[in-house]
Protein backbone atom coordinates (compact mmCIF):
# COMPACT_ATOMS: atom_id res chain seq x y z
CA UNK A 1 0.00 0.00 0.00
CA UNK A 2 1.15 3.36 -0.42
CA UNK A 3 1.61 6.34 2.08
CA UNK A 4 1.10 9.90 1.44
CA UNK A 5 3.21 12.22 2.99
CA UNK A 6 0.61 13.95 5.77
CA UNK A 7 0.29 10.05 6.87
CA UNK A 8 4.24 9.61 6.74
CA UNK A 9 4.83 13.41 8.48
CA UNK A 10 2.09 12.17 11.50
CA UNK A 11 3.80 8.55 11.83
CA UNK A 12 7.25 10.30 12.11
CA UNK A 13 6.84 13.10 14.68
CA UNK A 14 4.18 10.13 16.42
CA UNK A 15 7.89 7.97 16.99
CA UNK A 16 9.71 11.19 17.79
CA UNK A 17 7.05 11.83 20.57
CA UNK A 18 7.09 8.23 21.85
CA UNK A 19 11.11 8.00 21.62
CA UNK A 20 11.11 11.39 23.92
CA UNK A 21 8.54 9.95 26.48
CA UNK A 22 10.66 6.27 26.71
CA UNK A 23 13.59 8.85 27.70
CA UNK A 24 11.72 10.88 30.26
CA UNK A 25 10.52 7.22 31.73
CA UNK A 26 14.15 6.09 32.03
CA UNK A 27 14.80 9.46 33.82
CA UNK A 28 11.73 9.18 36.06
CA UNK A 29 13.28 5.93 37.18
CA UNK A 30 16.34 6.49 37.68
CA UNK A 31 15.17 9.32 39.89
CA UNK A 32 13.16 7.56 41.76
CA UNK A 33 15.90 4.70 42.34
CA UNK A 34 17.65 7.89 43.86
CA UNK A 35 15.06 8.99 45.90
CA UNK A 36 14.38 5.38 47.01
CA UNK A 37 18.02 5.21 48.94
CA UNK A 38 17.33 5.84 52.66
CA UNK A 39 19.87 7.10 54.99
CA UNK A 40 20.39 3.36 56.09
CA UNK A 41 20.86 2.11 52.79
CA UNK A 42 17.75 -0.10 52.42
CA UNK A 43 16.18 0.83 49.05
CA UNK A 44 12.25 2.16 50.05
CA UNK A 45 10.08 2.82 46.99
CA UNK A 46 7.31 4.29 49.89
CA UNK A 47 9.92 6.79 50.43
CA UNK A 48 10.07 7.63 47.12
CA UNK A 49 6.55 8.03 46.41
CA UNK A 50 6.61 10.27 49.27
CA UNK A 51 8.68 12.58 47.46
CA UNK A 52 6.14 12.83 44.62
CA UNK A 53 2.89 12.14 46.56
CA UNK A 54 3.33 16.08 48.39
CA UNK A 55 0.15 15.99 49.88
CA UNK A 56 0.07 12.71 51.43
CA UNK A 57 -2.82 11.82 49.59
CA UNK A 58 -2.04 8.63 48.54
CA UNK A 59 -1.92 9.52 45.01
CA UNK A 60 0.35 11.59 42.85
CA UNK A 61 -1.76 13.99 40.70
CA UNK A 62 -0.99 15.35 37.34
CA UNK A 63 0.45 18.66 38.84
CA UNK A 64 2.91 16.92 41.25
CA UNK A 65 3.93 14.77 38.69
CA UNK A 66 4.60 17.78 36.50
CA UNK A 67 6.45 19.88 39.41
CA UNK A 68 9.03 17.07 40.48
CA UNK A 69 9.87 16.58 36.02
CA UNK A 70 10.33 20.74 36.22
CA UNK A 71 12.88 20.23 39.34
CA UNK A 72 14.62 18.01 37.16
CA UNK A 73 15.08 20.39 34.69
CA UNK A 74 11.86 18.82 32.15
CA UNK A 75 9.32 20.77 31.50
CA UNK A 76 6.85 19.18 29.43
CA UNK A 77 3.24 20.46 27.50
CA UNK A 78 -0.04 18.98 28.48
CA UNK A 79 0.09 16.26 25.93
CA UNK A 80 3.50 15.10 26.99
CA UNK A 81 2.51 14.86 30.63
CA UNK A 82 -0.44 12.55 29.88
CA UNK A 83 1.51 10.55 27.94
CA UNK A 84 4.14 10.17 30.89
CA UNK A 85 1.08 9.49 32.81
CA UNK A 86 -0.39 6.40 30.49
CA UNK A 87 2.82 4.98 31.39
CA UNK A 88 2.19 4.29 35.01
CA UNK A 89 -1.72 4.47 35.16
CA UNK A 90 -3.70 0.81 35.40
CA UNK A 91 -7.07 1.74 36.30
CA UNK A 92 -7.34 5.01 34.27
CA UNK A 93 -8.13 7.50 36.85
CA UNK A 94 -5.15 9.86 35.45
CA UNK A 95 -3.36 9.59 38.89
CA UNK A 96 -0.97 7.08 40.49
CA UNK A 97 -1.34 4.97 43.18
CA UNK A 98 1.40 3.62 44.82
CA UNK A 99 1.11 0.05 43.15
CA UNK A 100 0.82 1.46 39.92
CA UNK A 101 4.30 3.57 41.11
CA UNK A 102 5.97 0.22 42.34
CA UNK A 103 5.09 -1.58 39.21
CA UNK A 104 6.91 0.87 37.30
CA UNK A 105 9.75 1.83 39.01
CA UNK A 106 10.23 -1.91 39.03
CA UNK A 107 10.19 -1.81 34.89
CA UNK A 108 6.40 -2.21 33.98
CA UNK A 109 4.89 -0.30 32.14
CA UNK A 110 7.35 -0.18 28.75
CA UNK A 111 5.12 -1.69 26.19
CA UNK A 112 4.50 -4.50 24.70
CA UNK A 113 6.64 -6.89 22.80
CA UNK A 114 5.15 -9.09 20.07
CA UNK A 115 5.04 -12.10 21.72
CA UNK A 116 3.34 -10.10 24.39
CA UNK A 117 0.28 -9.07 22.30
CA UNK A 118 -0.04 -12.99 20.86
CA UNK A 119 -0.21 -14.06 24.44
CA UNK A 120 -2.76 -11.80 25.44
CA UNK A 121 -4.92 -12.23 22.00
CA UNK A 122 -5.16 -16.24 23.58
CA UNK A 123 -6.07 -14.93 27.13
CA UNK A 124 -8.46 -12.72 25.97
CA UNK A 125 -10.14 -15.22 23.91
CA UNK A 126 -9.80 -17.99 26.26
CA UNK A 127 -11.49 -15.68 29.27
CA UNK A 128 -14.38 -14.50 27.23
CA UNK A 129 -15.36 -18.03 24.91
CA UNK A 130 -15.39 -19.69 28.88
CA UNK A 131 -17.55 -16.90 30.17
CA UNK A 132 -19.74 -16.63 27.06
CA UNK A 133 -20.16 -18.68 23.71
CA UNK A 134 -22.54 -15.88 22.00
CA UNK A 135 -20.55 -13.23 20.34
CA UNK A 136 -22.45 -10.24 20.90
CA UNK A 137 -22.50 -10.73 24.26
CA UNK A 138 -18.15 -11.22 23.89
CA UNK A 139 -18.20 -7.81 22.20
CA UNK A 140 -20.57 -6.11 24.47
CA UNK A 141 -18.41 -7.63 27.63
CA UNK A 142 -15.91 -4.58 26.38
CA UNK A 143 -18.27 -1.71 24.86
CA UNK A 144 -20.24 -0.91 27.90
CA UNK A 145 -21.96 1.99 26.05
CA UNK A 146 -23.21 0.08 23.72
CA UNK A 147 -22.27 2.19 20.78
CA UNK A 148 -20.86 -0.40 18.36
CA UNK A 149 -17.35 0.44 18.97
CA UNK A 150 -14.45 -0.27 21.67
CA UNK A 151 -12.71 2.92 23.31
CA UNK A 152 -9.14 2.30 25.05
CA UNK A 153 -11.12 2.93 28.89
CA UNK A 154 -13.21 0.27 27.98
CA UNK A 155 -10.63 -1.97 26.74
CA UNK A 156 -8.68 -1.33 29.99
CA UNK A 157 -11.53 -2.23 32.47
CA UNK A 158 -12.62 -5.35 30.82
CA UNK A 159 -8.92 -6.44 30.67
CA UNK A 160 -8.99 -6.01 33.96
CA UNK A 161 -12.03 -7.64 35.41
CA UNK A 162 -10.68 -10.70 32.99
CA UNK A 163 -7.38 -10.65 35.54
CA UNK A 164 -5.00 -8.91 33.06
CA UNK A 165 -3.46 -5.47 34.32
CA UNK A 166 -2.42 -3.14 31.74
CA UNK A 167 -1.51 0.49 31.92
CA UNK A 168 -2.66 3.02 29.69
CA UNK A 169 -0.09 3.46 27.15
CA UNK A 170 0.17 -1.02 27.21
CA UNK A 171 -3.84 -1.07 26.38
CA UNK A 172 -3.34 1.72 23.04
CA UNK A 173 -0.59 -0.34 22.29
CA UNK A 174 -2.41 -3.48 22.15
CA UNK A 175 -5.53 -2.22 20.30
CA UNK A 176 -2.82 -0.91 17.26
CA UNK A 177 -2.30 -4.97 17.15
CA UNK A 178 -6.14 -4.65 15.81
CA UNK A 179 -6.89 -5.38 11.71
CA UNK A 180 -6.54 -2.20 10.64
CA UNK A 181 -4.83 -0.94 13.41
CA UNK A 182 -6.79 1.28 15.70
CA UNK A 183 -8.47 4.42 14.57
CA UNK A 184 -8.29 6.84 17.47
CA UNK A 185 -7.68 4.72 19.72
CA UNK A 186 -11.10 2.99 18.82
CA UNK A 187 -11.94 -0.85 18.09
CA UNK A 188 -14.55 -1.81 15.37
CA UNK A 189 -16.93 -4.75 15.74
CA UNK A 190 -15.85 -6.46 12.65
CA UNK A 191 -11.92 -5.35 13.75
CA UNK A 192 -12.88 -6.90 16.88
CA UNK A 193 -14.00 -10.30 16.24
CA UNK A 194 -11.77 -10.79 13.55
CA UNK A 195 -8.46 -10.30 15.50
CA UNK A 196 -9.93 -12.78 17.94
CA UNK A 197 -10.63 -15.18 15.77
CA UNK A 198 -14.49 -15.86 15.41
CA UNK A 199 -14.35 -14.39 11.72
CA UNK A 200 -15.68 -18.05 10.38
CA UNK A 201 -18.39 -17.94 12.88
CA UNK A 202 -22.26 -18.51 11.29
CA UNK A 203 -23.04 -15.05 13.12
CA UNK A 204 -23.67 -12.20 10.77
CA UNK A 205 -20.92 -9.99 12.50
CA UNK A 206 -21.01 -6.89 10.07
CA UNK A 207 -22.82 -5.07 13.10
CA UNK A 208 -23.10 -5.78 16.50
CA UNK A 209 -26.80 -6.08 17.51
CA UNK A 210 -28.78 -4.68 20.79
CA UNK A 211 -28.79 -6.95 23.82
CA UNK A 212 -30.81 -6.80 27.50
CA UNK A 213 -29.11 -7.02 30.17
Amino acid sequence: GRCSFSEFETFFHNSMDEDRITEIQAIIRNEVRRLANSSRGIPSLRLAFAAFDKNDSGHISRRELRNELEKLGIELSSRDIDAVLDRFDLDGDGKIDYREFARFAQGGGDGLREDDCDELFAKIKRGLSSSSPDIVRVFSFFDRDGSGIIDDEEFQRGLAELGLELTAYETKKLLDRFPGGSRANQVSYRCFIQALGFENSRHDYSTPEKISS
